[in-house]
């Protein structure tokens, strides 16, 4: 029965690749709530219209989700080979198959949308409004669907950084490609802030000379 437990070292690895992705799952879940909550506050007709896009943008979810761990697997083998351009053809496939799911959802949402909404709404007793419903859901998806490809980005890059251990170290490995243009820009803004507080520290001294002298000649020393 031992031999089916792990020891505690084994638990504290699972536990720590686990807990960030119930974190960022969490929070991404969380942020559909919080719009209903929200929307609910100002009125029945507004809330019913957000739920029914959210349930409209949520099967985008599940298909970057799928897409995307999917490709995760070959990509935590890579790693675990130390194959880079293995882990880089992945990152590569999940950004394309980002790039399908979101042209796809772009194809179905914005021309469909309207339609599939309509579906979710039906007369009856106690059903509100619903043109007023249909208008604000309408509206609602209009403008959640310029989140889609920050989303499906942020899916590419936070799922290729779980694949490996070292995320600070291995990210720049990963995307040295994409990343050497940021980095060098990153290098030049630290070394010119860097200069100009040494030029201010220098120009502060020099304006301070003066004055150092005069204290000096005044306790009746000789000039330097």
């Amino acid at each position: 029965m031992r031999r089916f437990i792990g020891d505690r070292a084994f638990y504290r690895r699972v536990v720590a690749i686990v807990l960030p992705i119930i974190i960022q799952n969490t929070v991404t879940n969380f942020v559909s709530l919080l719009d209903n909550v929200m929307v609910g506050r100002i009125g029945t007709e507004q809330m019913s219209g957000v739920a029914i896009a959210n349930q409209l943008l949520f099967i985008f979810n599940l298909c970057i989700f799928g897409g995307l761990s999917g490709a995760g697997i070959f990509g935590a083998q890579f790693y675990g080979q130390g194959n880079h351009d293995g882990v880089r053809s992945t990152f590569r496939f999940k950004l394309l198959t980002g790039a399908f799911v979101l042209v796809v959802a772009l194809a179905v949402f914005i021309p469909f949308g309207p339609t599939l909404i309509s579906h979710y709404l039906t007369d009856g007793e106690g059903a509100g409004d619903l043109a007023l419903t249909f208008a604000h859901s309408k509206s609602y998806m209009r403008i959640m669907l310029f989140g889609l490809l920050p989303f499906a980005l942020t899916q590419c890059y936070s799922g290729t950084l779980r694949d490996g251990r070292n995320e600070a170290a291995d990210g720049r490995e990963y995307y040295r490609g994409l990343d050497e243009p940021l980095l060098k820009l990153r290098h030049d803004l630290r070394k010119a802030r860097v200069s100009g507080a040494w030029q201010r520290r220098r120009g502060l001294r020099d304006r301070d000379l003066p004055l150092c002298r005069t204290c000096y000649r005044s306790h009746g020393h000789a000039p330097a």
